[in-house]
């Protein structure tokens, strides 16, 4: 993923997490989704091919509002942060790891394609709003990430996210689209208020070997499922 617009009252959230810094042969197949678009589509298309990646990908950028990324004085209310995620449909079962912002006010960046960053300025999954997970498509150096799959995800699939209090949230699949890096609405997807519910992000699109990163990003949403 790549920088996208600076919003008014937003700061720049890089999801260096979500792609590697590494420049690939070739880019990872990417699934049929629909075209980018400024607002999610509720039923995605189904993907083109379940093959593993020639090889892989790089960074990426998000931005988000600024007053969701203030530091430790504006941080939304939580009761207990993730410690780990797991999305049967795509067998994935993955430790989380929180995730602040470094000097320049950008997203710390994850170091492995096992790990799922939460942004842990927002909401923790299952707490009121919209919790940000992000986390690597795959990389040049290490092949597919946790996230490879993730646009296979159809409307209806559970998630659950377990947290450090023992307690473990479900979650159902109620969206999956496509956007342009410019388009991401990150004013939905960062809300600190309302239902419950999560944002999962990495890339998608194609690949630009120039720029050595992908055109878009991939965005599952889910609703818990008790809300």
């Amino acid at each position: 993923m790549t920088r996208i617009r600076h919003l008014a009252l937003a700061a720049l959230l890089l999801l260096t997490a979500a792609c590697a810094a590494d420049v690939p042969t070739d880019a990872a197949p990417q699934p049929d989704l629909p075209p980018p678009e400024t607002e999610p589509a509720s039923v995605p298309a189904a993907p083109a091919s379940t093959a593993a990646p020639a090889s892989t990908a790089a960074p990426d950028t998000v931005a988000v509002p600024r007053t969701s990324a203030r530091l430790a004085d504006h941080v939304a209310r939580q009761t207990a942060p993730p410690t780990s995620l797991r999305i049967p449909a795509i067998d994935v079962d993955a430790p989380v790891r929180g995730v602040g912002t470094d000097t320049n006010g950008d997203l710390e960046v994850i170091d492995d394609v096992e790990h799922v960053g939460w942004y842990r300025h927002g909401p923790s999954p299952g707490d009121d709003g919209s919790a940000v997970l992000a986390a690597h498509v795959d990389t040049a150096k290490d092949g597919p990430g946790v996230f490879f799959d993730l646009a296979r995800l159809e409307v209806g699939d559970l998630l659950e996210v377990v947290r450090d209090d023992g307690t473990t949230t479900t979650f159902v699949v109620d969206g999956l689209s496509r956007h342009a890096k410019a388009d991401l609405p990150v004013d939905d997807l960062f809300a600190r208020d309302g239902t419950p519910r999560l944002a999962l992000i990495t890339c998608g699109g194609d690949f630009d070997p120039d720029r050595r990163a992908y055109s878009d990003n991939v965005v599952v949403t889910a609703t818990a499922a008790d809300a």
